[in-house]
């Protein structure tokens, strides 16, 4: 009797460990909400000034609205033809520029560098963990 409670034990705890985890759900900020923490994050890594900040600040703003404009609009996105694929890419690296020069010229030339470093490192990071979620 007590080796059958053991392997049924044994079996109930293996399969919820085997169970796979649910993934984790982001918060639900507003696009505002995370302009503000982005821009709180910057400052605080790239030291940046109350001028810069206030630059800075409508820029990710704006940036935040377009991708959850973006999100809302997945579907949609899916079922585009090859010319209305290239525009939506050649308009969004055109943001992506534009950005960029107008980062440029907010930061100094330092915090532009550690920015453009933070970003990268920010981009293959992501980019793994995309890659772990699709394999498991």
């Amino acid at each position: 009797m007590k080796n059958i409670i053991l392997i049924a034990t044994f079996f109930v705890t293996a399969i919820t460990v085997a169970q796979r985890p649910l993934p984790k759900k982001g918060n639900d900020f507003t696009p505002q909400q995370r302009a503000e923490l982005k821009v709180k994050k910057m400052a605080v890594a790239l030291d940046l000034s109350d001028k810069q900040i206030n630059s800075i600040q409508p820029l990710i703003a704006n940036q935040e609205l377009e991708r959850q404009s973006l999100r809302e609009n997945r579907e949609e996105m899916k079922n585009l033809s090859n010319d209305e694929k290239f525009n939506r890419l050649n308009t969004r690296l055109d943001k992506k520029l534009d950005f960029k020069r107008k980062m440029k010229s907010i930061l100094t030339a330092d915090q532009y560098e550690k920015w453009q470093k933070m970003h990268k490192r920010k981009r293959t990071e992501g980019r793994k963990k995309h890659k772990r979620r699709r394999n498991e």
